[in-house]
C-alpha cells in the first residue's frame, strides 16, 4: 500500500518467476489472481492492456508464455511502465534466449527461479528499484560520458586494434553505465541496437558476480541481434596505469564471433592487455581519469545558462553509434516523492511530452495503444496487439510541447531531427521564455555533442 509501484512476473500457468516487493510464495495468491485476468480477457476474444483503478494503473505485457504486470500509482504514462516490462522481459532473454518460450510452452509448470539465479534476479530489482523508471530505459538511450573528442577518437582506435587482435565482432567501455567509446570491427558486418547496449550497461553496473573477479567469459544473449542463440562476451575491468578507485568502474566488453574455448580467450584477453598497454603508453589514462572527475559538473554547467532546474537531453548520432542521453538537475525539487514539486512528478510530466511528441496527445489514456484500426498492429487471428509510442521518433508537426505544473513549475519538450530535450524551468519564468529557453539550450548541447557525445 505505501509502495508507488509493484512488478511481478509470472508464467501463463500462474507460477511465479519475480516480484518487486515481498515473496514469491508469500504473494502466490496475487499471482494466481493476475493470471486468471489475464485468461477471462482471452475467452472474451481479447487481450488485457491496462486496468485503471483510482489512481493507480496496472500494465500488461504478455509475451508468449510469460506475463509482466506493473501496478503503479507513481503518474507515469501506461507507455512508460510497458517499456519498463519490455526492458525486464529483454532482460530474462539476455540469459535464457527466447528459447525459454519454447520451454514454457512443452512444460508450463517449469520454475523459471532456478534458470535465472540470484545475479539475474538482482539485475531485475534494479531495473525496477526507483519509483520512476530509468529514462534510459524510457527514451532508449545508454547514458553518455563526457570526454574531449581527440582522447575519445583515440581511445576508438586502439579499441578497435584490439578487436581486429581479438577477432572479436565489436567493443564498449563503460564507465559504471555510461558509455564512453563504442565501435565494431570493420571486418565484419554487425549491427548492434540500443536495447542490446542498455542492457550491457545494466549488466556491468549492477551485476555482482562480475565484481568478484578480474575478467570473465559470459555467454550472453543480445535480443535484437538475434534474440534464439548466444553471443561469447569478454568482461573486464580496464586498468589504467596509477588508476584512482574511481577508474576502477572502467569495464571493458569485447563481443567475440566464435565460440568460446581456451585459445579464444587467451586472444581476448592479450587484446585486452595490449589495449591497456596503448591506453597507458599515449597518455590517455590520465586524461580519463581527469574526464571521471568532471562527469557531474561537465553536465550540470548548463543549468545556469539558462535559469534551468532540471533537464533531459537524447542525441541520435549518425547510423551504427547508439543513441545517447546526458541529465542533470534535480536537487532543488522537494523529497517529498508525491509532492507538486517532486523530482518523480517533474520525470513523469517529462516522459507524458514524449508522448505528446510523437502522438499529439499526454493524457495517460492515450499513451498505450496505436489506433485501433491499423491493421499492421494486428495479430493473424485479428486479436489487437500491444503497441509503444515510444518507440518511434518524434513527429515532424509534434517538435514543441510544455505543460505548467500545479506549483507553476514549467516543463517543456522540444525535438529535432537528431535530438531530444526535456527541461523544468521555475514559476518565476514564464511559459514562452521556457520555450525560448529550451530551444536556446538545445542549440547550446548540439553546438558540443562531440564532447558530450559519440559521434
Amino acid at each position: 500500500e505505501h509502495n508507488l509501484k509493484h512488478v511481478f512476473v509470472l508464467t501463463s500457468a500462474g507460477k511465479p518467476i519475480f516480484t518487486r516487493h515481498g515473496d514469491e510464495q508469500e504473494l502466490v495468491t496475487v499471482f494466481g489472481l493476475l493470471q486468471a485476468m489475464v485468461s477471462i480477457v482471452q475467452d472474451s476474444g481479447d487481450q488485457i492492456q491496462c486496468i485503471k483503478a483510482g489512481h493507480r494503473r496496472i500494465v500488461y505485457f504478455l509475451k508468449n508464455s510469460i506475463y509482466f504486470i506493473a501496478v503503479s500509482s507513481s503518474g507515469e504514462p501506461e507507455v512508460v511502465l510497458r517499456q519498463l516490462l519490455e526492458f525486464m522481459h529483454n532482460q530474462i532473454l539476455f540469459v535464457l534466449t527466447s528459447k525459454v518460450h519454447d520451454m514454457l510452452a512443452s512444460n508450463p509448470s517449469k520454475d523459471l527461479r532456478e534458470l535465472l539465479g540470484n545475479d539475474t534476479t538482482r539485475l531485475l530489482h534494479a531495473a525496477c528499484d526507483s519509483s520512476t523508471t530509468s529514462p534510459c530505459i524510457v527514451y532508449k538511450a545508454v547514458r553518455a560520458f563526457a570526454m574531449e573528442p581527440d582522447i575519445r577518437d583515440q581511445l576508438q582506435e586502439h579499441l578497435k586494434a584490439a578487436l581486429v587482435q581479438a577477432t572479436a565482432a565489436f567493443g564498449l567501455i563503460f564507465y559504471e553505465d555510461s558509455l564512453l567509446v563504442y565501435t565494431t570491427n570493420d571486418r565484419m558486418q554487425v549491427y548492434v541496437d540500443v536495447t542490446d547496449v542498455l542492457l550491457l550497461a545494466h549488466f556491468v553496473h549492477n551485476s555482482s558476480s562480475l565484481r568478484g573477479h578480474d575478467q570473465n567469459c559470459v555467454p550472453l544473449c543480445l535480443p535484437s541481434l538475434n534474440a534464439g542463440g548466444y553471443v561469447q562476451a569478454y568482461i573486464s575491468t580496464l586498468k589504467l596505469s596509477n588508476s584512482s578507485a574511481d577508474a576502477q568502474s572502467l569495464s571493458l566488453i569485447l563481443i567475440s564471433a566464435t565460440a568460446a574455448d581456451a585459445s579464444e580467450f587467451k586472444l581476448l584477453h592479450e587484446a585486452r592487455l595490449t589495449l591497456e598497454e596503448n591506453i597507458g603508453k599515449h597518455g590517455i589514462a590520465s586524461r580519463i581519469e581527469k574526464s571521471i572527475d568532471l562527469q557531474s559538473s561537465s553536465s550540470a554547467g548548463y543549468l545556469t545558462a539558462v535559469r534551468c532546474m532540471h533537464y533531459f537531453y537524447k542525441f541520435t548520432p549518425g547510423e551504427g553509434i547508439p543513441a545517447q542521453c546526458i541529465w542533470s538537475g534535480g536537487e532543488e525539487f522537494t523529497p517529498d516523492a508525491t509532492g507538486p514539486d517532486s523530482i518523480n512528478r517533474i520525470w513523469c510530466q517529462c516522459f507524458r511530452l514524449g508522448a505528446c511528441l510523437r502522438e499529439g496527445a499526454s493524457g495517460p489514456e492515450c499513451t498505450l495503444l496505436q489506433s485501433l484500426n491499423s491493421t499492421a498492429d494486428s495479430s493473424c487471428d485479428g486479436r489487437k496487439t500491444q503497441f509503444n509510442a515510444l518507440a518511434n521518433d518524434p513527429a515532424s508537426d509534434h517538435a514543441l510541447a510544455y505543460s505548467v505544473m500545479e506549483s507553476g513549475s514549467v516543463v517543456v519538450g522540444l525535438a529535432t531531427s537528431d535530438s531530444e530535450l526535456y527541461c523544468t524551468f521555475p514559476s518565476t519564468v514564464s511559459a514562452l521564455d521556457a520555450c525560448g529557453l529550451a530551444n536556446y539550450l538545445t542549440r547550446l548541447l548540439r553546438k558540443e555533442s562531440e564532447l558530450l557525445f559519440q559521434e
